[in-house]
């Protein structure tokens, strides 16, 4: 008995010391009537470390009501500074048979996708992330939720 306390224990100190190593982890919902096209989803990211590289993904979580194979995305990064740069990213959400990619068993599927890999921020402080979607269509429909994560 004392053997099987002492190992729980063990596991239970293992697993929280690992610990998660994201500097900035969070979702925003979408309404369910559609993500309108001006509509935009912002993150506010503290960067206390400027000098180390991280990696910035945004996650798309989306029902199987989501019309398109692909998802593009406009995001604006503002530095603390003031300075302003603009990508237009495009995620695939299924393959080209229209299997969906991503995780889930359910029907909501979710897809990570890495967008700066081993990106070193020009500075510390507030970084503001603002994302809008960018299809051919004003309300899109079946995107649940739209995140970020940094570590």
């Amino acid at each position: 008995m004392r053997t099987k306390v002492a190992l729980f224990i063990l596991l239970l100190l293992l697993a929280t010391s690992c610990g998660s190593r994201n500097v900035f982890f969070e979702y925003q919902s979408i309404p369910s009537e559609g993500w309108h096209k001006y509509s935009v989803r912002s993150f506010n990211i503290d960067i206390k470390n400027h000098e180390k590289p991280y990696n910035v993904f945004i996650n798309v979580r989306h029902g199987p009501n989501y019309p398109y194979q692909n998802l593009w995305l406009f995001v604006t990064q503002t530095a603390p500074n003031g300075v302003v740069s603009r990508d237009t990213i495009e995620l695939f959400l299924a393959d080209h048979r229209g299997r969906w990619l991503g995780s889930g068993s359910g029907a909501i599927r979710e897809m990570q996708v890495l967008i700066k890999q081993d990106y070193k921020f020009p500075e510390s402080g507030i970084f503001r992330f603002e994302i809008q979607q960018g299809m051919r269509t004003d309300v899109l429909q079946g995107i649940t939720e739209i995140g970020m994560k940094v570590n």
